[in-house]
């Protein structure tokens, strides 16, 4: 937990892996305390399970509603699968950077190879221009 009394990033999405599981396997039961009510809520708002419906209080508690079988989503499956999401996008931004600067140190590469080309070229275009 961290200094306000909530879930680490690791420590939620356990707790929703947890509340997932036990639907896919038809053990649904309300959360025992506020930290499992607002995983709930969490899995609800980001579509990893349907047939359950949340509302908040004045108070901002969780409130839940079940119109029929809940079940997980293949949203919430995917999110199951996959023990390290943020690793993932971590991953696709680093090898994004990566192409990036290899294009950009290919391309100056290019430019100096070429200098004495280039320079003669823009040289006579000048003259060219100027007369």
């Amino acid at each position: 937990m961290n200094f306000f009394g909530h879930p680490k990033t690791k420590e939620r999405d356990a707790i929703m892996r947890k509340i997932l599981k036990d639907i896919l396997e038809g053990q649904v039961s309300a959360p025992e305390n506020k930290i499992e009510s607002e995983c709930l809520s969490e899995c609800i708002n980001r579509g990893y399970i349907t047939g359950i419906y949340v509302q908040r209080t004045i108070d901002n508690s969780c409130f839940f509603e079940s119109s029929g079988n809940p079940s997980v989503t293949y949203t919430g499956v995917q999110f199951l699968e996959n023990k390290h999401p943020h690793w993932q996008t971590t991953l696709n931004t680093v090898l994004s950077v990566l192409a990036l600067v290899i294009s950009l140190f290919s391309a100056f590469l290019a430019l100096l190879a070429n200098f004495q080309d280039i320079k003669t070229n823009l040289t006579e275009i000048v003259d060219i221009l100027i007369n």
